[in-house]
Order: C-alpha cells, then structure tokens, then sequence
C-alpha cells in the first residue's frame, strides 16, 4: 500500500508541475566584492543607498555615484558625491573622483541621493536631480552634470536663456532613447517625489522640452526606467499622500509618447505575487526595486512595499515585452534590499551594488554580486502559487495515509484447525 501511495504522489506532483507557469532555466549568484561591514573602508567605497550605477563598456567598469548612508553606531548621516570605479577583469576598486575640488575653480556637484544617471556615449555620463539633505532650504535639485570617464571630471550644463528646464526633484529616473549616432540620442526623465511630468532632453542640442500627451504614468517615485528597443521601459513605483504602490508596465516611445503595457493589480498589502484568474503571477506592486534590460524585455529585482507592514523583498522576474507576460526566477536567491541598483554587463550577466536591508541583519551594502540568468525553454515550468499549495497538500495527505498504513496492526494469523480424530 505503502508504494503504490508513493507512486501516486510522484504522478500527482509530475502531473501538477506541468500546469501553469512559465519556463524558467537557472539563475546564478556569484561574490565579485564581498560585503565589507566597516563604515571606515579603506580603498573601497562607502556603503551607501539611493545611488546611480552605469556601466563603461569602452573601459570594462562599473561606475558608481553618489548616495548615501546613515551609520547608526555614531547617530550619522552622511550625503555622498564621490565617483567610484569597479574594474570588472582584475576585480578592483579605484577612485575616480572624491567629491573634494582638486583645484580651487574646479566644479563640483553637491553630496546627494536620489539623482538619476544615464552614459550617453563611450565618454561621458549625464547625472540629473537628487536631495542633497538641505532641511532648512530646498533639498531637491534640477542641476544637469556631464562626467568625464576619460578626464574624470564634471561640468555644469547650464540652460539656455529663456528655454525650459525640469523643475527640482528626487528618486526620479531617466533613461536613453537609442540612436543611429549616441550623440543624437535623447534622454527620457519621469516622476520623482509627487511628480508624474516627462521631460525630454536633445543631447547634442541640451535642449530639454515636456512632453504633453495622455496617457501616462500616474505620480510615482522609487521606479526604475530603462533603454529597450526603440524606447524606455518602466515598472512600478510608490506614491505619497495617499500612500499608494504599482506594478504596472510602461512603454515610452517618441512616436507614440507612453503606452500602458500591464495594468496595476495588488490586493493593498502588496507583501505577496498576484495570483491572475489564468493562473500566472504579477510581481507584488513595489518602489526602490532596480531594472535592467534583457532581450526579452527586462529583468527586476527585489525592492519594498510598505503600504502595510514594511516588506523588503530578493525576488527575480523577467519580463516579455512582446507577450507581456511575468515569469519568476526565483526568490530568496541572495538578501533582500531596497534602494540599490542592477546593472547589465553581458547578454545573460548583471550586477547589483548597493541598497540597504533589514534582514537578516540591518545594513547598507557595499558588496558587488553578480548575476546570471539562463533561460532554458526546455526546463520544466514552474508551478503558480496555488498549484503549488495543493501539491504540497496532496504530498501531505499521501504521506499521513501511508503512516496510518504503517502504523495500523496487522491481523493475526488464523490458528490451523485440528483434527479430531486420530
């Protein structure tokens, strides 16, 4: 009895693992630069949140800005304005710029986080916006900065007289429309803390002009925007007063202007995927999560939701542009963080830096981690949430019935009858 409810269960589980779900391959984690737990690092930099990543495909790095950190044993705050440098072939850290002038008419953008950067060719990064902690006067900034990756120096784009320029903002983001020629391409900025406007900015012109149209993306901050095709992506977002969450999907073209892709769905907690009546799954509605660009569309990582009670996540999902569809890659992979940055470096290879985390232990990160995503069409598909409790249900209910079937007394043997005669 024993192994036929055991044959069972095997079927039951092969029968159900087919159902629903997208194919899934494997994901990968490797430690290029380990977490470093002192807040006086030497050579290496700072631990930090809300910064900008780019990456130099011409020098082969990871380019970091900015950010910020609060070091709770000493009770500091600290705003950021360095520029840092992770050679990905010898796996080092250098310096490009301390944030200090190294002469007295150099300029220098102030310390701050929530800016938004975008490389614009093999030389130069663009770094928009930010809250430099200014409480007494107006934290959010409009300055628009060029950074050298050759000279390792910054310049003030001022605008022209009389042209239009985005107002003050922070946690915005932007991203580049491709070009034929990276010169002519043109920058996409949206949102930030109460802000839902589009600005687009004509690089070889540094003219920037707001884009009206409708429809569009409603007031949300903490979101990511990327390159993908002929356009800029976005997903999700938060929003305050009244406190709100997204994970809905946007498109931004300069044809079309935006085009809703997914609608938002969540059931006002957010802490758990949207189970859809088809059985597949949205990633839960989030803000501070990280984006970067796939051949199918893009891939998200972790983030929070705290329209209830604060949930930071370490979740991985892929999203099909063309299908419009979410498939999870997996989740609990490495260490749940918010306000941190995910950055493509090969067709299947991202790394992520930065962020800050509450479990399990309370932290900002300094460490480099690097991801690999293969995608195998061939790989069983995955199970949807429900499919999977009633999996484990039956696997549940088959071994509690084997254990009744191994505990219950067997009857004893019937005793010969004698015969009476001899």
């Amino acid at each position: 009895l024993m192994a036929a409810l055991s044959r069972l269960m095997v079927v039951l589980l092969l029968v159900l693992s087919t159902i629903e779900g997208q194919p899934l391959g494997s994901t990968v984690w490797t430690t290029l630069f380990d977490q470093d737990f002192q807040f006086e690092a030497n050579n290496v930099p700072q631990h930090r949140y809300n910064h900008a990543t780019v990456h130099d495909v011409q020098r082969r790095q990871l380019v970091i800005f900015m950010g910020y950190f609060y070091d709770h044993t000493h009770h500091k705050a600290t705003w950021l304005n360095d520029v840092w440098a992770y050679k990905l072939e010898p796996g080092l850290w250098q310096q490009l710029h301390s944030g200090k002038p190294r002469h007295e008419n150099e300029p220098v953008p102030s310390a701050r986080y929530g800016l938004a950067a975008t490389i614009i060719d093999h030389s130069h990064v663009l770094v928009f916006g930010g809250d430099d902690g200014d409480r007494e006067g107006t934290p959010y900034l409009n300055d628009l900065w060029q950074f050298s990756l050759v000279t390792h120096t910054w310049q003030l784009l001022s605008p022209a007289p009389s042209s239009p320029w985005p107002p003050p903002r922070s946690l915005h983001s932007m991203a580049m429309i491709p070009a034929s020629e990276p010169s002519s391409a043109t920058l996409v900025l949206h949102g930030g803390l109460n802000r839902a406007d589009t600005w687009l900015y004509d690089i070889p012109q540094r003219v920037w002009r707001q884009w009206q149209g409708s429809p569009s993306p409603l007031v949300r901050h903490g979101t990511d925007l990327i390159s993908w095709g002929n356009g800029v992506v976005l997903f999700g977002g938060g929003r305050l007063g009244p406190i709100d969450f997204y994970n809905d999907v946007w498109m931004f073209g300069l044809a079309q202007g935006w085009e809703q892709l997914t609608v938002s769905k969540y059931d006002g907690i957010g802490n758990q995927p949207v189970q859809q009546p088809d059985g597949s799954l949205l990633p839960s509605a989030r803000n501070y999560h990280a984006l970067a660009p796939h051949a199918e569309g893009f891939v998200m990582y972790a983030g929070s939701n705290c329209s209830g009670t604060c949930k930071l996540f370490d979740d991985l999902w892929l999203f099909n542009v063309e299908q419009r569809q979410w498939r999870l890659l997996g989740d609990g992979l490495l260490t749940t963080r918010y306000h941190h940055t995910l950055t493509r470096i090969t067709t299947n290879t991202y790394v992520t830096f930065g962020g800050e985390s509450y479990r399990p232990r309370y932290m900002y990160h300094n460490g480099i981690y690097q991801l690999t995503v293969e995608l195998d069409d061939n790989t069983p598909p995955t199970m949807s949430y429900s499919t999977r409790v009633l999996s484990a249900l039956l696997l549940i209910l088959g071994l509690f019935y084997a254990w009744k079937a191994v505990r219950r007394p067997s009857p004893s043997k019937p005793e010969p009858l004698l015969r009476k005669f001899r």
